[in-house]
C-alpha cells in the first residue's frame, strides 16, 4: 500500500508542472489573505466609533459599563448577524401599477 502511494506521488510530480502551479496559486492565496485582513481591518475601524458612542452615551443614559474596542467589535459583529448588514432587501418587483383593464 505504501509503495502504491509513493508511486502515485512520483507520477503526480512528473505529470504536474509545479512552477506554473505555484505562479498561479501563490498570488491567489495572497489576494485571499489580503482580503481577509482588509475585512478584519475595516470592521475593527468601524468598532472605534461604536466604542466612542457607547462609552459617551450608554453609561450616562442606562448606567451600563464602558466597553473596550474588542467588545465594541463583538457588538458590531453580533448586531450585523442579528439585524443584517443594512443592505437594500426590498423586492425587485416593478413599482408600476398593473394594467388589468380589459
Amino acid at each position: 500500500m505504501k509503495e502504491r502511494i509513493l508511486n502515485f506521488l512520483r507520477d503526480l510530480r512528473d505529470y504536474l508542472d509545479w512552477e506554473i502551479i505555484l505562479e498561479v496559486i501563490v498570488p491567489i492565496i495572497g489576494i485571499i489573505m489580503l482580503g481577509i485582513l482588509a475585512i478584519f481591518g475595516f470592521s475593527l475601524l468601524f468598532a472605534f466609533p461604536l466604542k466612542w458612542l457607547w462609552n459617551w452615551l450608554m453609561p450616562d443614559i442606562f448606567g451600563l459599563i464602558k466597553v473596550t474596542v474588542w467588545q465594541a467589535w463583538g457588538i458590531l459583529i453580533l448586531s450585523s448577524l442579528l439585524f443584517g448588514r443594512g443592505g437594500n432587501y426590498s423586492s425587485k418587483k416593478s413599482k408600476k401599477p398593473s394594467s388589468n383593464y380589459n
